[in-house]
């Protein structure tokens, strides 16, 4: 587990706001927390004990849920934690999970799924997004070339994947993709056009990678209480499924997970790498 205090970077949170969609405010959007939180997911991440290959991890899906807006300067304790190992059809999934907390209340959670590929016989747990979008709110973008080498400054996410087409195909990629984190924002900055967004909880799952440069599309369903929405690209490809809803849990701070212990109670996880995280 890895707990500290932060202070939000104006100057950070207004490139973030601008190169995600969004206009100008004093509170945070909905992943940014996300981003600042991601010097201290890769301390986790790159622990001696860590027994999976950061490069070689998938990020499959991620959950937010917010109970209120948070302000740009308020005092914010941001935990975070692994948990919830297990199987996958290729592998094994894990949840990395950011928890901010402000004076003891817990105003916002992130739970990022990730595959570690390997080959066990353990049947399949996890399972993914499935929607139906029918007369869609749609919202065409352009996409450049140096989309992902702009919200690496950013961000901090400096992966080669997202970079230039010479360091992409190091990893299998003809061109360099697209953060899964900023097309989830600029959904949900689209999202914010039809909605209000300052209490939700929104899942999304990562398809296909967006290959840059790119034409995409953007489109949303509204429902009663929350609303769909997709991205897709050229031949109706499909990067980016996501649900948003105004029904939440209740705030409960997990705060600390042993992670051997769990591995030890749970048989679906036999097998499985050992994680330590405290």
């Amino acid at each position: 587990m890895f707990d500290q205090h932060i202070a939000v970077d104006e100057q950070q949170l207004s490139r973030y706001q601008r190169l995600v969609g969004l206009p100008a405010s004093s509170t945070l959007p909905p992943l940014f927390l996300q981003v600042y939180s991601l010097p201290m997911q890769l301390f986790l991440l790159g622990h001696d004990d860590f027994s999976m290959r950061v490069l070689g991890l998938v990020h499959l899906s991620n959950q937010v849920t917010q109970w209120r807006a948070i302000a740009a300067h308020e005092d914010l304790r941001v935990i975070n934690y692994l948990t919830n190992l297990r199987p996958h059809k290729r592998g094994w999934v894990f949840d990395l999970c950011t928890e901010a907390l402000s004076e003891g209340e817990l105003v916002w959670r992130s739970t990022a799924t990730s595959l570690s590929r390997a080959e066990h016989n353990q049947k399949a747990s996890w399972q993914g997004l499935s929607l139906q979008l029918h007369d869609p709110v749609q919202q065409p973008l352009t996409l450049g070339d140096d989309l992902g080498r702009r919200y690496a400054k950013v961000s901090g996410d400096y992966n080669p994947i997202h970079l230039w087409p010479v360091t992409a195909r190091l990893f299998g990629f003809n061109r360099q993709i697209m953060h899964g984190m900023w097309s989830k924002a600029r959904c949900l900055a689209a999202v914010a056009e039809q909605r209000e967004l300052s209490r939700f909880h929104c899942r999304v799952d990562f398809k296909k990678p967006v290959s840059l440069p790119a034409s995409v599309n953007i489109n949303w369903q509204g429902q009663e209480n929350g609303g769909q929405f997709s991205l897709t690209g050229s031949q109706e490809t499909v990067h980016l499924l996501g649900e948003i809803s105004d029904q939440l849990p209740d705030p409960v701070s997990v705060q600390s997970v042993h992670w051997a212990q769990m591995a030890q109670e749970s048989p679906d996880c036999n097998g499985a790498p050992a994680i330590p995280f405290e």
